[in-house]
């Protein structure tokens, strides 16, 4: 404020973005703004947490602990933030007062900042879901926020340090090595911000800038340095850069781009007209890494490439949005495209895939399928480990976003601790005020069913296309769940019932789930009792028929011949505590085989 002069204007968050996220550009034209408080309270915050500028939440930077950073033009239209951010008020109060103190000048009127600012102190905050991290420390599960030692040992065994922390010339590596360097150092940076880092980064540019030359071909899915263009994008405007730093550095991340990902349906089929292409965990991550590698460019430059690799993305994503059904079978890959299709949502503002409620119904399939009671794989499908982080990828920003309390109960006392570590590794959002629930709702057998779909994977559309949650008739279920209550004592039991579809299926089946699935239908997957696992699956390919998952071998003239295909409901009652499901799979060599359970 001026001496003499009047206060600034004061916008309602409504004023600036509107709850589906989207920015109203016209009122805040020209302006600077200042952000106050974190992305559970504050959704101007929320929006530049999900394009990746800002972390601050119920756990970063922790009671009592402050952000102050400067977001510079993060929607490319000349207007800057600065967030003064933390987990509660006094944070927010302390950011607030360091800024004055340490950034305003004594004279009042306008403030001129010569360089960016990144100046945070927060304390871990130790959950269930997130353990000391003095515990955890390795080279796979380092938090962001990591120490030079760390540093020290990471880049030496790269080979761009010596034994003694110097940074040193490195004859071999690409463009990958010097950027995902750079940018893990940016990313740490980001987190603490270390006044040591920025000069590291400069020096391990200026020590390879020969390897930005050097462009590695393509490997299927692989990011290569896609995922480091993120913190490039925050690290850009330091004032340890050369402006020849800069194009060098920005050309490098280009030369990568320009080799395109993993080519899926959908590369072809927009060029054809079509806006929406269902596919699996392959194209959604190709497509996560074209968005990750593009969207800088589409965002500040005027380059032609972008109008196709920004297309090919968005029509995968609207795929995600055709249908409630989940794709693939297979306990931890079906968690891959509800994450890349959230991190897409989040990062782009496109956010129809949670708005419509698919999100929510896949977040509390993968809760009540993926894990069992111990908290652990149930492993149907292509699902050979016990842990799955994915489940906790999934789960977690869905239970954010929605503020859903059954959904924060799973993650934050189910799940592994060791799940809770991509907190960090990933900006993983969280809203400790939301009060927990055990879902008391999800207990007794519960039914989850396939769910129609227009599109199937493979499948384009030249129109939007949104499926209600219909199920595609009572007799046909995905899955159906038996759980006595949520202690690792008590009962739990994951029963199958979907098949593999073919185009051929005789009429009146229906398109379930195929991705990484076994032939298991009509199966018993999972059972828990007395905090053991007592029938287990968890093998990637090696037995996928029916006979091996049930035991029960039925024979023809000597054959034991069987098409996979969805089993039948025949009954399926609940009174008290008492359940029964009765269910057929038709065709075993030649019969019928009919399966009733019933728990009490």
């Amino acid at each position: 404020k001026e001496a003499g002069g009047a206060a600034p204007e004061v916008l309602s968050v409504d004023a600036v973005v509107s709850p589906s996220w989207q920015l109203n550009f016209d009122a805040i034209a020209g302006r600077n703004l200042i952000a106050l408080g974190n992305i559970n309270n504050n959704r101007l915050l929320a929006v530049l947490w999900g394009e990746g500028y800002v972390v601050a939440d119920s756990i970063f930077p922790g009671p009592g602990g402050y952000v102050v950073r400067t977001v510079h033009d993060p929607w490319a239209r000349g207007m800057n933030v600065l967030v003064l951010a933390g987990s509660d008020s006094a944070g927010v109060q302390r950011a607030v007062e360091v800024f004055c103190e340490k950034y305003l000048p004594a004279q009042p009127g306008d403030v001129v900042l010569p360089q960016p600012i990144t100046d945070i102190e927060f304390t871990n905050v130790e959950t269930r879901f997130y353990p000391n991290v003095d515990h955890w420390l390795s080279s796979k599960r380092q938090p962001q926020h990591s120490s030079m030692e760390y540093f020290r040992k990471r880049f030496a065994d790269a080979g761009l340090m010596d034994a003694e922390g110097n940074v040193i010339s490195k004859q071999e590596g690409n463009l990958v090595t010097v950027l995902g360097a750079i940018g893990r150092v940016a990313q740490t940076y980001f987190w603490n911000g270390n006044p040591e880092l920025p000069p590291l980064m400069k020096e391990i540019l200026d020590k390879n800038r020969h390897l930005l030359k050097v462009v590695p071909k393509r490997i299927e899915m692989e990011a290569a340095s896609a995922g480091s263009l993120q913190w490039w994008d925050i690290a850009e405007e330091l004032p340890i850069w050369t402006d020849q730093d800069r194009l060098e550095i920005t050309n490098a991340f280009l030369s990568d781009s320009l080799q395109g990902w993993e080519r899926r349906a959908a590369n072809k089929l927009v060029k054809e007209g079509y806006i929406q292409v269902v596919d699996e965990n392959h194209g959604t991550n190709a497509a996560l890494n074209a968005f990750k590698g593009w969207h800088y460019f589409d965002k500040y430059y005027d380059l032609p490439e972008t109008k196709y690799w920004m297309s090919v993305v968005r029509a995968t994503f609207a795929g995600q949005c055709a249908s409630h059904q989940i794709l693939e079978d297979a306990a931890g890959y079906l968690c891959y495209c509800p994450i890349h299709a959230m991190k897409y949502a989040f990062a782009s503002r496109d956010l129809r895939y949670l708005d419509l409620g698919i999100a929510k119904d896949h977040a509390e399939y993968i809760a009540q399928c993926s894990v069992n009671n111990l908290g652990l794989s149930t492993g149907f499908g292509d699902a050979s480990g016990l842990v799955i982080p994915g489940v906790f990828e999934a789960v977690a920003p869905a239970a954010w976003y929605y503020r859903d309390p059954r959904l924060s109960w799973i993650v934050q006392n189910l799940l592994p601790q060791a799940c809770g570590l991509r907190t960090f590794q990933n900006a993983i959002p969280f809203d400790l005020t939301v009060e927990p629930k055990q879902p008391v709702e999800w207990t007794g057998m519960t039914r989850f069913p396939i769910y129609k779909q227009t599109l199937r994977a493979g499948e384009a559309s030249k129109q939007f296309i949104a499926d209600p949650a219909e199920s595609v008739g009572r007799q046909w279920f995905n899955k159906i769940v038996f759980r006595e209550g949520w202690s690792p004592e008590d009962q739990y039991l994951l029963f199958d019932g979907a098949g593999k579809w073919a185009s051929d299926e005789p009429e009146g089946y229906p398109k379930g789930p195929s991705g990484h699935k076994h032939d298991d239908v009509n199966t018993i997957i999972n059972f828990t009792d007395e905090g053991r696992m007592w029938l287990v699956d968890h093998t990637y390919g090696a037995a996928r028929g029916i006979k091996d998952h049930s035991g029960l071998y039925i024979t023809r003239d000597g054959q034991v011949s069987y098409r996979v295909r969805e089993a039948k409901l025949q009954d399926f009652a609940q009174s008290g505590d008492l359940a029964v499901c009765r269910s057929i799979f038709e065709g075993f060599s030649g019969a019928d085989w009919e399966r009733t359970i019933c728990c009490h």
